[in-house]
């Protein structure tokens, strides 16, 4: 049976009838995982690896325990200046009712978050970098580095606020009585402060542990001094116009809102001004996951000591708001920053509080922010950074980052008051809060069976409410530094992103992506598949890459939005070293593809013939309803054994684009001229047939080498008449013989492609559709032309159909057979020459017409019963001779369809 009667059979349905991969060597990408708990250079030679994680990985030398280096840090982070400063101010401001409503608000979001980093902290070995390495290792480097940045910057503004609060304290009597006191004399107060906290930071974190617990003991003296006074403090033993000890009548006065204009902006407040300006007193839960890399059980001491934490620091929160609204007036509450100073038994508390807790905040964003730095600089995901990666080396502490934080806290403090700042650190608290919820829920989500936390209460909802609820609460505090905020990490997860940094740690995208096309292509149902909505899914059969890197090119152009597969074969059995070289191939393949900005799939087989790789591909190719619908081959030269895949005439040349032999050199090394054994005629017949026969177009390339897409370009300027000159795409959907259906499939399948190439890349500008068509004689012109033309409008393609008659032509070989008494000079007997000699003058033909011609797109003649597969190669050899660029369209269904 040919492949016509095989085309008359499948007609009659009217309906048009996998990419699979090979496991790799365990490395998911050209990075290779690193064992680095031994020693401190990498086991294998040449492997990419994170150097954050190889110095984490060494220890350095701390090993810190749950309550000194979370529970502690995390109280002193949480309970900052504002706690004195202006924890009154918010109670007089939003009233009692809705302050505590505003602390419940702000402990969900934390709480959330803090669940969410328990889980992410539970789910692994945690190294130096805290939350950003947290998040960098669930969500991949390019969250990893702009939300790195983004809580970078959280910690600078966190420390600058708090650093703030203690110049503000200083101001205020009696200590604002011994000092100097102006915008100069209190920078000059920050920066000396800030420049011992930067003594402190330099000796390192075993150092701040010391520090820190002697910092906890006065703040908690201090906490429980200020509190007591408003508990016991009788009536009468403060400014009766400010304090009026326990009364009903205050705490009723104060339950409701009185929101008063701002003092540093004298903007009106509201609500959520005030929620801006209290946040950041409930941030702080990740101070201990910034001390991750000093911690001995980080996936133990993070959960535990946060959560105590909050418990703790909350229970506080809600007597302070109870305590200050029953004791203290309206007018004291809003006007007096310092009042639980004015009010304590003796002052030295307060500001030894206010001292401690700003000082130790400071000096906990201080050193977070630093080793949030280091690790960004080691894992080289954002340029630029490279100097801060080098720690000390007794302990590995981030000097060169310290200092940098340093200089930016400083220049922080030249900004604004506290207020602003506060509002500021708000918004980086949050959006880097609400990125550790979506990690959580995206993994989870997923379906990711290595998110196995041992911290089991959390839920993935729970997580989406948390991110939700802190780009709400952004927006409701600030819209526009929310806006910013948000622009700024979009920004740096782009620059990132396109630097398409290497790492080991994955990359959440992907996930996403699999869950996705997973379930999208369970719903893409092949059987409701419809004419209407077809578009060319090519399936490009490679030997050699150097030798095809045009014709990839060009297919890659030609698929329009399809499925696009380069499908290589490797003759062999299946062994240990055909499946190395299956291995190398791939990656060579992938390589190639990425770089090369191809749209497309590699698909690599092992075979024990070429025809048996191919009947795998026509069989296996694709996933689902996903599957190539066109074959494209190359040419087979005839009268020796050829290569069938794209590589006829794609020899290395100056036509052929530098830049692409060159990266396929680089993909594939030594490997890049390694091709397929070539095939005979009768087995390159067979496997066109079998296309066919499995309801596959096929296209076969010819001369790819001289498609030259700059010569394409550089030809339009010439003007002639006015019009600028271009060059054309020419189908040629020619009548060889009584072709019956494959003539129609094959027609509309050829003006389908030239339509479809006109729309992409530069054959949209540079180009112009031709239809041209071979008869006989003049009596056929009139009927093709008017059949060509009917075709092309129910198609809806623009064009202008021509008519060549070969009893006109200038054919050489029609002159000689007219001569030799073979042909009649109309060509009346035209379908009574032999096969070749046909073929031989319609090449004539068209390459007479083909003077400013791109690429040719012409009908593939049928194969004739009488003739063998080497007189059926001959003809084709001769109707390809000389022209353009060409595909040889042999369609196998009806594509285009005139009604809606």
């Amino acid at each position: 049976m040919d492949m016509d009667s095989m085309e008359d059979e499948r007609l009659q349905s009217s309906a048009p009838p996998k990419y699979g991969s090979v496991e790799g060597d365990g490395r998911g990408s050209d990075a290779i995982a690193v064992d680095v708990d031994e020693v401190g250079t990498p086991l294998m030679a040449g492997a990419e690896y994170s150097l954050n994680d190889e110095l984490a990985g060494q220890g350095s030398g701390n090993n810190i325990g749950g309550f000194m280096g979370v529970f502690v840090p995390c109280n002193l982070a949480i309970f900052g200046a504002i706690v004195f400063e202006r924890m009154g101010w918010v109670v007089g401001e939003s009233g009692i009712g809705i302050a505590l409503v505003l602390l419940v608000v702000g402990y969900i979001v934390v709480t959330i978050t803090t669940i969410s980093m328990s889980a992410i902290a539970t789910n692994g070995t945690i190294k130096g970098g805290g939350a950003y390495y947290m998040i960098s290792r669930s969500l991949g480097p390019s969250f990893g580095g702009s939300i790195g940045i983004m809580f970078y910057f959280a910690n600078i503004c966190g420390a600058a606020t708090q650093m703030l609060g203690f110049i503000e304290a200083l101001g205020f009597p009696p200590i604002g009585d011994l000092l100097a006191s102006s915008y100069a004399w209190n920078l000059l107060y920050g920066a000396v402060t800030l420049f011992v906290i930067l003594l402190i930071c330099l000796v390192g974190a075993n150092a701040f542990a010391k520090t820190a617990i002697l910092i906890w003991v006065i703040m908690w003296i201090s906490l429980a001094a200020s509190i007591g006074s408003l508990w016991f403090a009788p009536s009468g033993y403060h400014d009766e116009s400010t304090f009026s000890s326990w009364s009903a009548a205050t705490f009723a006065d104060n339950w409701g809102p009185d929101f008063n204009n701002e003092p540093e902006g004298g903007k009106d407040n509201t609500v959520m001004t005030v929620f801006g300006v209290f946040f950041p007193t409930c941030t702080g839960i990740m101070a201990g996951a910034n001390m991750s890399g000093d911690l001995a059980s980080p996936e133990k001491s993070i959960p535990r000591g946060t959560l105590a934490a909050l418990g703790v620091t909350f229970l506080f929160y809600v007597a302070q708001v109870m305590s200050l609204g029953a004791t203290v007036t309206r007018e004291g509450l809003q006007q007096n920053y310092m009042i639980m100073q004015s009010i304590v038994f003796w002052w030295p508390f307060v500001a030894a509080g206010i001292f401690a807790c700003s000082l130790s905040s400071a000096l906990n964003n201080l050193i977070g922010s630093s080793r949030i730095l280091q690790a960004i600089a080691r894992d080289r995901i954002v340029p630029g950074l490279w100097f801060f990666q080098k720690g000390s080396e007794a302990a590995d502490e981030p000097r060169r980052a310290v200092v940098l934080s340093y200089v930016l806290i400083q220049v922080c403090l030249c900004v604004g008051g506290m207020n602003a700042m506060a509002t500021i650190t708000t918004m980086f608290f949050l959006i880097s809060y609400g990125t550790v919820n979506l990690a959580v829920f995206v993994q989870k989500w997923t379906g990711s069976p290595q998110f196995r936390p041992s911290f089991k209460f959390f839920n993935m909802w729970l997580s989406l409410a948390g991110a939700v609820l802190c780009i709400v609460v952004m927006f409701l505090v600030a819209p526009i530094p929310a806006a910013c905020a948000l622009a700024t990490m979009i920004i740096l997860f782009l620059a990132v992103s396109l630097r398409s940094v290497e790492t080991d740690w994955g990359d959440v995208g992907q996930a996403i992506l699999f869950h996705h096309v997973r379930k999208y292509l369970l719903q893409l149902d092949a059987r409701k598949e419809h004419v209407k909505y077809w578009r060319p899914s090519m399936l490009l059969m490679v030997g050699n890459a150097s030798k095809a890197v045009n014709l990839i090119d060009f297919v890659n152009n030609l698929k329009k939005g399809g499925l696009f597969i380069i499908g290589n074969i490797i003759v062999g059995s299946f062994d240990d070293a055909s499946v190395e070289q299956l291995k190398r191939r791939e990656e060579g393949w992938l390589n190639f593809i990425s770089r090369g900005g191809f749209k497309a799939f590699a698909s690599v087989v092992v075979a024990p013939s070429v025809a048996t790789g191919l009947n795998m591909f026509l069989s296996a190719a694709g996933l689902g309803a996903l599957q190539p619908n066109t074959v494209v081959f190359g040419m087979h030269k005839n009268n020796t054994h050829r290569k069938i895949h794209g590589d006829r005439d794609l020899s290395v040349s100056g036509m052929t684009s530098e830049k692409l032999l060159e990266l396929a050199g680089e993909s594939f090394g030594a490997g890049a001229a390694d091709g397929t054994p070539a095939v005979g005629a009768v087995e390159y017949l067979a496997m066109l047939r079998n296309t066919i026969r499995v309801g596959r177009h096929f296209l076969v390339a010819c001369h790819f080498s001289r498609l030259d897409k700059d010569m394409v370009k550089a030809f339009r300027g010439s003007r002639i008449l006015h019009h600028t000159k271009r060059l054309t795409i020419d189908m040629w959907p020619v009548v060889f013989a009584n072709q019956r259906g494959a003539y129609e499939s094959s027609t509309q399948l050829n003006l389908m492609l030239g339509y479809i190439l006109k729309q992409t890349s530069i054959w949209n500008v540079y180009s112009k559709l031709r239809v041209k068509v071979v008869v006989p004689n003049d009596s056929f012109v009139a009927a093709e032309t008017e059949r060509l033309e009917r075709r092309l409008q129910e198609s809806r393609i623009k064009s202008r159909v021509e008519v060549h008659t070969i009893a006109h032509s200038d054919s050489a070989t029609y002159h000689e057979s007219v001569e030799e008494g073979i042909l009649a000079h109309d060509a009346a007997n035209w379908m009574e020459l032999e096969f070749e000699r046909r073929l031989r003058i319609i090449n004539e033909v068209i390459k007479n017409q083909s003077s400013n011609t791109c690429v040719c797109f012409i009908n593939m003649p049928a194969l004739e019963d009488q003739l063998d597969a080497h007189q059926y190669l001959d003809g084709i050899e001769a109707l390809v001779q000389g022209l353009p660029p060409t595909m040889l369209v042999r369609g196998s269904y009806n594509i285009i369809r005139s009604e809606l």
